[in-house]
């Protein structure tokens, strides 16, 4: 599939919608929203400019790269199509956003849309396969994991930016550096919660931390969380501009990763490994 990179504005071709890369079968590592290629023959229907970018979890797959793990990303950005959404749109308004949207219903983090024009009705039937292409290797891989140890843990990873814009719930307000979303201790093991809280604390003891807010965690969290099956899952939310220049000014190195980027996915490298290895005592 030709697809264009929204970083460089260049066509490739793409033979991977999801990528899989087994370092080993310690725990599972998510980056559903790192993908940045949208298909060209679509790529009139969206804004190609900086709201897109803004919009997107950019550099996650580096980020969340630890030393061990599986790690599973998307490759297609979330702007085109959102594997950590719900499959069919859900109008219980009290639900964060994240699980009422459907996986085609983009929010942009400014004012400008991220679509021009909206993708017909024939067209979501033909794409949502990418969705489902992602999903079916997830499961696959929380299978594999369950089968040789008895349990799985799956970091879910994402970013957001320093300060809250448009669509979130926390708008206006300053980010903390790491926000680690638990669905009100819900979707994981109390036990297991607390080890990784403990680990990210003595790991990075000169960043601010925050549990479930502003994210309580998405529909990963929601959909694979189920502690009584022992499937535990955990949402991280990393600052950007601890890693990447944000691009909110449009400065000469916008959406750039940052030297630092190499501290933050050791912090987590330690932080994983540390969790897993206690938990499974």
């Amino acid at each position: 599939m030709k697809v264009i990179n929204l970083l460089t504005n260049e066509l490739k071709n793409l033979d991977e919608i999801t990528t899989i890369k087994r370092d080993s079968d310690d725990f599972i590592v998510s980056t559903p929203h790192s993908g940045i290629f949208i298909p060209e023959e679509f790529r009139n229907n969206f804004n190609l400019e900086s709201s897109i970018l803004i919009s997107s979890d950019l550099h996650t797959e580096k980020v969340y790269n630890t030393t061990k793990g599986t790690k599973i990303s998307f490759n297609l950005n979330t702007a085109f199509i959102n594997p950590s959404r719900p499959k069919e749109r859900n109008n219980d308004k009290s639900l964060p956003l994240s699980l009422q949207n459907d996986p085609f219903s983009g929010s942009s983090l400014t004012k400008t849309p991220l679509r021009k024009k909206e993708f017909s009705e024939e067209e979501k039937l033909k794409l949502i396969k990418y969705y489902d292409d992602y999903h079916s290797k997830f499961e696959s891989e929380i299978k594999k994991i369950k089968e040789k140890l008895g349990y799985v843990i799956i970091f879910d990873g994402h970013s957001m930016n320093s300060i809250a814009l448009e669509n979130t719930p926390d708008q206006g307000k300053e980010r903390v550096d790491f926000n680690v979303g638990t669905l009100d201790d819900s979707s994981a093991d109390k036990r297991l919660i607390d080890i990784f809280m403990g680990a990210l604390k003595q790991e990075a003891p000169n960043y601010t931390i925050q549990k479930n807010f502003p994210y309580k965690g998405g529909f990963i969290t929601k959909k694979y969380g189920n502690p009584k099956e022992n499937v535990h899952v955990i949402q991280i939310e990393t600052k950007r501009s601890l890693f990447m220049h944000e691009g909110l000014n449009n400065g000469p190195n916008s959406f750039e990763m940052k030297d630092s980027l190499k501290e933050i996915t050791s912090i987590f490298s330690k932080v994983f490994e540390i969790t897993e290895k206690k938990y499974s005592l």
